[in-house]
């Protein structure tokens, strides 16, 4: 159970690469063959398709797993956690709604959270929405900040980040830019549907039709910080499509414009750590380091900062792992070849 926590949970949420897909699958084969009612390991089996992007499958593991037991309520919150992913990866906005709607009726964990995330996919469905739709969505966004907890005298981060939004989405004429997309990729999501371009591709449409929104409606007072949010998503989609050269200019233009940003000042930091991860992928290992060494050191104050420090610390560490066995590599060739 450990092994597949860490391999399935932890490297995709704080790490830099994948977990050890082979191992996970052959302990889930096995077990569900010893207890194949067994709920944890449905729910790993769920996990293990989900973070390859194999969405339906995840979909229907994750269901058997949640409706195989009804005495423990708080398993049925996490399969619910990820069934709203699973569909907010499928943009599919009303069932990652209802989800998340759950989660806020049933769960204590962060109603701050859960009625954010609510109202991201709502705002998603912003068109489509009849009017008590958009009175319940803007008593939500009014709602949220009553609802920010205090754990050891301390503020959440991330419901710190969500409250500064929903005074935002009122600042905008109460309009978001692409907010669920953004949660997604501040909870590393962009990992999963990496790994199934047509999911990637169907995201940059929706990208680049937000941006001739932004482009042209007066209506938002945040230009630069839209924009750059914008440009940050579409750099990851197009660094997932092997786009490279396009993804750096994405970046590079984040990081240009960090003295002109309002509010979102956490975009010039992650956008130089996702420039570091692109250098890594394209074999340029010194710059990579001092481009991530430059997104650790060289931003401070931001929201979500130490979110962005366990990433880069991670990748940091995979990187000189991966320098020292290039070395080692290297000096074997040269000792064979004596």
């Amino acid at each position: 159970m450990a092994l597949l926590g860490y391999n399935l949970f932890v490297c995709y949420v704080i790490g830099h690469g994948d977990g050890d897909l082979n191992l996970c699958d052959m302990i889930i084969e096995q077990e569900l063959k010893k207890y194949p009612d067994g709920v944890w390991f449905k729910f790993f089996k769920a996990r293990y398709e989900y973070v390859q992007g194999n969405l339906e499958m995840a979909i229907e593991w994750y269901t058997k797993a949640w409706q195989s037991q009804t005495q423990w309520i708080q398993f049925h919150h996490l399969c619910y956690w990820e069934l709203m992913w699973a569909h907010c990866f499928k943009q599919d906005w009303v069932s990652a709604r209802d989800f998340s709607d759950l989660l806020l009726h049933e769960s204590r964990w962060s109603r701050a959270m859960y009625g954010y995330q609510k109202a991201s996919y709502m705002c998603m469905l912003h068109d489509k929405l009849g009017s008590d739709e958009k009175k319940e969505l803007n008593q939500l966004l009014k709602d949220i900040p009553a609802w920010k907890q205090r754990i050891a005298g301390k503020s959440i981060p991330m419901e710190k980040f969500i409250i500064k939004k929903c005074s935002r989405y009122f600042a905008q004429n109460e309009k978001l830019v692409l907010p669920a997309i953004e949660l997604l990729y501040l909870w590393n999501g962009f990992k999963i549907i990496g790994k199934q371009i047509p999911i990637v591709e169907s995201f940059l449409k929706l990208i680049e039709t937000q941006e001739q929104i932004v482009e042209t409606d007066i209506c938002f007072p945040f230009p630069y910080d839209n924009t750059c949010l914008l440009l940050l998503l579409k750099g990851m989609c197009l660094r997932h499509m092997k786009m490279w050269e396009e993804a750096e200019e994405c970046f590079r233009k984040v990081i240009s414009l960090e003295k002109e940003l309002k509010d979102d000042t956490y975009l010039p930091p992650y956008a130089t750590y996702e420039l570091g991860i692109l250098q890594w992928i394209e074999g340029k290992y010194e710059k990579a380091m001092v481009t991530l060494e430059n997104a650790k050191s060289g931003f401070k104050g931001y929201s979500l900062e130490s979110r962005l420090h366990f990433r880069i610390h991670a990748a940091m560490a995979d990187l000189r792992a991966l320098r020292r066995e290039t070395k080692g590599s290297n000096k074997s060739s040269v000792i064979d070849e004596q």
